[in-house]
């Protein structure tokens, strides 16, 4: 195999065997991990790199390094990608790096805040939303699911959001695109959920740096974000291994206990009332915002 280019970083488990595959370097299982530079991604990474060795994949070139040198020095080989989800050359490079293995995991993390209303917001960042939060998991899984499914193992997570089942008003793009990730996952399920473990994750806001890449139509959106993400009690790290752990039960879908889990259950008994409740707690925020 060819030497990585300039954008991936090998540690010196690689780097001191010339020649060295990067699917040879190690015998443990790879898992592929997107959105890790930083969050629930990187957070993730973590718990899997204690037995596993990792690719990570992220827009954030600088974050990415940082997150490979935080990462680094234990006994399992870490290989970053530099690049954009929803471009299917990441995904190419991924598979290539790999060289033939098929990954133990495949985690997708990787996510854009889109504000805006359903009738106003700008269609580029309808697109903007579909592209990252849908699409990039759908090449992801082009990429590596069918090879899960005939190796017959692996697990498959996908990272919605509560945003999904709550229809937060004036986050459309947001919202939409990641109701559709919970229905492409179970989707997914049903073609090969009997030979791969699928989950798709849907937790309320916690804190993250998701403002910081936010696509926002008006100022207002952006300030209730950062209250959500400010005011919630968790954080990824608190996050992770709970998600790991319902993968590893074999859950399809995972709510964190509390909130998240009493909203998704009253949704589905009480739909309407359940959503007339959350509009009604969403539009006194934003008069709160206002004033």
């Amino acid at each position: 195999m060819n030497k990585p280019e300039a954008d991936l970083y090998a540690d010196h488990h690689m780097t001191n065997k010339a020649g060295l595959k990067f699917s040879d370097a190690l015998p443990a299982s790879w898992a592929v991990v997107t959105g890790a530079a930083s969050g629930l991604g990187f957070a993730i990474s973590k718990e899997l790199g204690r037995d596993c060795n990792l690719m990570l994949i992220d827009s954030d070139a600088s974050g990415l390094a940082k997150a490979h040198q935080d990462l680094g020095g234990g006994a399992h080989s870490i290989y970053t990608i530099t690049g954009d989800v929803s471009d299917a050359g990441t995904w190419a490079q991924a598979r290539a790096g790999l060289d033939g293995v098929v990954p133990q995991w495949l985690v997708q993390c990787a996510g854009i805040a889109v504000s805006g209303s359903v009738a106003e917001a700008p269609i580029d960042h309808w697109r903007k939303a579909l592209d990252v939060n849908l699409l990039g998991i759908v090449l992801g899984c082009r990429t590596f699911a069918g090879d899960m499914a005939h190796a017959g193992k692996g697990h498959i997570i996908h990272i919605a959001s509560r945003a999904a089942i709550t229809a937060v008003p004036r986050f459309g793009p947001y919202v939409v695109s990641k109701a559709a990730v919970v229905a492409m996952t179970e989707t997914l399920f049903n073609e090969i959920g009997d030979r791969v473990r699928i989950t798709v994750a849907c937790p309320s806001y916690f804190r993250s740096n998701l403002v910081d890449r936010m696509v926002a139509q008006a100022e207002v959106e952006r300030r209730a974000l950062e209250r959500m993400i400010s005011g919630s009690p968790r954080s990824a790290e608190d996050l992770a291994p709970a998600i790991l752990r319902s993968a590893r039960q074999g859950d399809l879908y995972f709510f964190p206990p509390g909130e998240d889990r009493r909203l998704w259950r009253l949704k589905r008994l009480m739909p309407q009332r359940t959503l007339r409740f959350l509009r009604g707690r969403f539009r006194m925020m934003l008069r709160q915002l206002d004033e």
